[in-house]
């Protein structure tokens, strides 16, 4: 299923819409002066712990540094999310929103019975003298022609289900 199956109702998209940046000038704006306060911050910190030589001196403005880097950080963080939003917003405007899953079941039948999932608990396997037991269909069990079992009659051999299918 492609990305655009899972999406119905799509409008099309506004003219030029996808010639605009992602950020616009206020998050450049914002993101400037955060970042130009944070840098202010660590060069103001390293002049005055270049001053001394005294550890005990030197801790304030490393701080006051590292306070810069925290600031700057926030700074990147907020910028990215802007645009991440921005991308969302298209997203949505190019495909519409997620078609929602929908499921239909009849009262007269047992779906406890007649549904089957490929590499269920019926379809069990494991080797001789392993640890862990898996689904057919498992990467760690590969193509290997190890004998299937039900959950019962692993458990009952003392195994576990594999962390990676979880049987």
């Amino acid at each position: 299923m492609s990305m655009a199956d899972q999406y119905v109702g799509a409008p099309p998209a506004p003219q030029g819409f996808l010639g605009r940046p992602l950020w616009h000038q206020g998050d450049l704006l914002r993101w400037g002066l955060v970042v130009g306060v944070a840098l202010v911050m660590c060069i103001v910190g390293w002049y005055l712990a270049s001053e001394d030589a005294t550890m005990g001196k030197q801790i304030g403005p490393a701080n006051l540094a590292v306070g810069g880097l925290i600031v700057a950080g926030v700074g990147h963080v907020s910028w990215l999310l802007s645009g991440r939003r921005a991308v969302g917003e298209r997203r949505r405007v190019l495909l519409g929103e997620p078609a929602a899953a929908t499921v239909s079941v009849s009262e007269d039948v047992d779906v406890t019975r007649e549904m089957s999932v490929p590499g269920g608990a019926d379809d069990l396997i494991a080797g001789e003298g392993l640890r862990y037991y898996h689904r057919a269909d498992c990467t760690l069990a590969g193509s290997r022609d190890w004998p299937s079992a039900g959950r019962g009659e692993m458990e009952a051999a003392g195994r576990q289900p594999c962390g990676v299918c979880r049987p």
